[in-house]
């Protein structure tokens, strides 16, 4: 039978045990991120654990008060290395605020920004510093200038992702003067012309240890298909838009190790061109959607099967009947 005074030095020992930080870092980083930032007020040990945490999901399109949530992020976050935003242009977030917040983490790994956001030019400047990061994307984001994002991208040697989802630029040129805060009064955006198409191409072509190339929006008949992946020998999945059959020799003779390919809009390229890469590369998924040019779909698959020892999942979308 347990005394009195047993059962009081068990509460007492009990009352002293001090729990790892890093145990309560890993159970605060399950909040979502708000909830984060109010543990900080609770105690300083949490406000330490908070500071320690890696990875955040950052909601910035529904907040009214996303630039004090962007400078309570910024003053409780020191060591994180992946970041999600989502954000929203009609919030009109500060740049600058956006820019002090990224420049906290230079050892960021894994970065996506989602969201019709127009200052990226000014918030995303401290990315161009950030060497070890190996996931890169955007989606719906906006940039000024294509050398913007082009800067953006030096010196990544250990960049294994990117993704660029509908990535848009300034449209009409006409405003060399104009100021970042007047461009949405004045310019509209669009995806990318073949002038910038041939700048990325150059700038996609240095990132030789890529293994997910995503370039959904682009238009990569614009592309120099010779300069971006003559150096992807190590791509293993690649989605892209409205190709040619200059593009599809390319893939085959410098991708190796492809594994995934998905193309939209199929109508500058043949049958057989997407057969010399099935016969080049260890493709065992693929997508092809709209527009290629087979008399009958079951034929066009049936083809493709017969093309490759790897292919195991094949999906046709939208074949052209009779071509």
């Amino acid at each position: 039978m347990t005394t009195k005074n047993e059962s009081t030095m068990d509460e007492s020992s009990n009352a002293n045990i001090i729990i790892p930080l890093e145990s309560i870092t890993t159970v605060l980083s399950f909040l979502p991120c708000n909830e984060m930032l109010r543990c900080c007020n609770v105690c300083k040990r949490w406000k330490e654990a908070i500071s320690n945490i890696q990875a955040i999901h950052l909601d910035l399109r529904q907040a009214d008060n996303s630039d004090q949530r962007l400078k309570a992020a910024t003053a409780s976050f020191s060591n994180l290395r992946y970041i999600e935003i989502l954000i929203r242009n009609d919030r009109e977030v500060d740049p600058c605020l956006l820019r002090n917040f990224l420049s906290r983490h230079a050892k960021i790994r894994y970065f996506r920004m989602c969201g019709d956001y127009i200052d990226s030019d000014v918030a995303l400047k401290p990315l161009e510093d950030a060497s070890d990061v190996v996931h890169l994307e955007f989606e719906y984001t906006r940039f000024c200038y294509m050398d913007s994002l082009v800067q953006l991208l030096q010196d990544k040697a250990h960049l294994k992702v990117l993704r660029l989802r509908n990535v848009q630029f300034i449209a009409n040129h006409g405003y060399p003067d104009l100021h970042l805060s007047d461009v949405r009064f004045f310019c509209s955006f669009s995806c990318p012309g073949s002038g910038d198409c041939q700048i990325l191409s150059r700038c996609i072509g240095k990132l030789n240890k890529v293994e997910e190339l995503i370039l959904d929006g682009c238009a990569i008949r614009y592309f120099d298909a010779e300069s971006m992946f003559s150096g992807m020998a190590n791509l293993r999945s690649l989605e892209i838009c409205n190709p040619t059959e200059e593009t599809m020799v390319a893939i085959a003779r410098y991708c190796p190790c492809l594994q995934r390919l998905k193309i939209s809009d199929c109508s500058e390229i043949s049958l057989a061109g997407v057969i010399r890469v099935l016969r080049s590369c260890p493709v065992s998924d693929l997508t092809l959607k709209n527009g290629i040019r087979r008399n009958r779909w079951y034929d066009c698959k049936r083809e493709l099967y017969q093309a490759s020892e790897t292919l195991a999942n094949v999906v046709v979308v939208g074949a052209v009947v009779g071509y």
